[in-house]
């Protein structure tokens, strides 16, 4: 993937592009901070297979903005995925960068496919895939270094 692709379908961006033409994603907001962006996993749906609820097929990718230094994922944070716990997990952030603890969410969290402990605070990287509930995957972006320069 060329720097310029787009995060979420790889689809090459175009110079003035401000949202991929391909999937909707917004570049100007994948500019600030960490974030994840979110989308619907089928992979995922079809493992767990909650009996009477149907995939999204129409669901958007969007960006995720982690906006405090404790960011909770749950059901307001992520809305319409029926597996995702009201405390589900959180995002902490530090200078260091971001982590994830499991709040003894009742479907678990997985990070790039390992089931987590409840309460132990794993580091998050760049590029990790977060999976919650039914569906719900986040791709974890940290800020680029464009970002951390405006801090100087």
């Amino acid at each position: 993937m060329a720097p310029d692709d787009c995060p979420v379908c790889k689809e090459p961006r175009g110079d003035a592009d401000r949202f991929c033409g391909h999937c909707g994603f917004s570049f100007r907001d994948a500019l600030v901070g960490w974030h994840a962006i979110v989308t619907a996993d089928s992979d995922r749906f079809e493992a767990v297979a909650p009996d009477g609820v149907a995939f999204p097929q129409d669901y958007q990718a969007w960006t995720l903005l982690f906006s405090s230094d404790r960011f909770t994922l749950g059901r307001q944070t992520l809305p319409g995925d029926p597996g995702i716990s009201r405390r589900h997990a959180d995002i902490i952030r530090t200078p260091e960068g971001c982590s994830i603890e499991d709040l003894e969410s009742t479907n678990g969290t997985r990070l790039n496919d390992k089931t987590l402990t409840a309460h132990d605070v794993v580091p998050l990287v760049d590029g990790d895939r977060v999976q919650l509930g039914a569906w719900t995957t986040l791709t974890i972006q940290a800020p680029s270094e464009a970002d951390d320069d405006d801090d100087d």
